[in-house]
């Protein structure tokens, strides 16, 4: 029950007991205003909102120090590099467009105008991704105050995919050639089906080249520390994957390259050799093609597809489940048909 008592100034002043905080101490809010009945009816609200569980006691405090404090408490049970994503959603995203606002003047038209701003710089996905993050961070600390909880996400668009043709990838291919390294990490992707963190993650005591595999059992990703060693997305990422006899000699040559052989084969962050692949491309005649490095791992998928070789072999080499290789080959459906309607177009032309 509050306490409510008349100041000196003539106003009205309620005592309210809302808890106890992390160290057990209590907390108390103070409440002012110009009439008694008009300060126990603010104070009645309190209570109310308190025994629903919906009262909120950051009013004063800024959205970017509320965010950073909600992170921190979200981080033992995010995945590194989802904290790192939310940390860079807070930081380039959120704190710029209304960090210094305070939690109680924050409303719906900041959150309304920030997805349209975003909606001008970035894709759709990306802005629904942003809105639904901040929604759940919101309503942890505004429970039914939240201003973002009636803001309408953007519809999801459909998932890029871009086809490798044989040809696009002879072209890649003759570039990277150029370099033991490129044509090692190409083929990786393109004959392995490997991801980009599990070829940057492999070792030396990975090479089973005698016996023609690789034994997959690491990625190389981000973390708050930087890129580290971490397991497999999935318990489908463990796997050895089966490599051409081409595949095995090149890796070899390029070991032997190295004289003494390091912690790792290749020594560089990931997201770096992305940037590199680019590069490889705009050297080629495909300079501008929206071809990006993940795209080679489509064209191990491709491969897979028109060789008939059984969806569950297909996942298993890929180190997906079997629903997600099934949606990767209905887009394979789609795209091998215009790529056949291509042909058929230009069969006599």
């Amino acid at each position: 029950m509050a306490s409510v008592r008349k100041l000196k100034n003539g106003k009205w002043e309620a005592n309210i007991y809302i808890g106890t905080d992390a160290n057990g101490k209590q907390m108390r809010k103070y409440i002012r205003a110009d009439t008694e009945r008009e300060c126990k009816a603010k104070a009645r609200k309190i209570e109310l909102e308190l025994d629903e569980g919906t009262f909120v006691n950051i009013e004063n405090k800024k959205v970017g120090k509320y965010l950073d404090e909600w992170l921190e408490l979200q981080k033992n049970s995010l995945a590194p590099s989802t904290y790192m994503l939310y940390k860079g959603y807070i930081n380039v995203h959120y704190k710029p467009a209304f960090g210094n606002i305070k939690m109680n003047k924050l409303n719906e038209l900041h959150i309304q105008k920030f997805k349209n701003d975003k909606l001008k710089e970035v894709a759709a996905n990306t802005v629904r991704k942003l809105l639904i993050v901040l929604r759940k961070a919101l309503k942890d600390g505004m429970k039914n105050k939240n201003p973002s909880k009636d803001i309408e996400l953007p519809p999801i668009e459909k998932t890029r995919f871009r086809l490798i043709t044989d040809e696009e990838f002879n072209i890649l291919h003759e570039e990277a050639k150029k370099n033991i390294f490129d044509e090692c990490i190409i083929l990786l992707a393109a004959w392995g089906g490997l991801r980009r963190g599990e070829i940057f993650a492999l070792k030396p005591d990975d090479m089973f080249l005698k016996k023609n595999f690789i034994r997959i059992d690491e990625a190389y990703s981000i973390s708050e520390e930087g890129y580290k060693d971490k397991d497999p997305k999935s318990n489908n990422g463990f796997r050895d994957v089966v490599i051409p006899n081409r595949l095995c000699d090149l890796l070899s040559k390029y070991m032997r390259q190295l004289g003494e052989i390091p912690d790792r084969l290749f020594e560089m962050r990931p997201d770096s050799y992305s940037k590199r692949f680019k590069a490889l491309r705009e050297r080629t005649i495909l300079k501008d093609e929206d071809i990006v490095f993940h795209d080679l791992r489509h064209y191990q998928a491709s491969w897979l597809y028109k060789n008939g070789m059984p969806d569950q072999y297909s996942a298993e080499r890929l180190g997906h489940d079997i629903i997600t290789m099934k949606k990767i080959y209905q887009h394979l459906d789609k795209s091998i048909k215009i790529e056949n309607d291509k042909k058929i177009i230009d069969m006599f032309s």
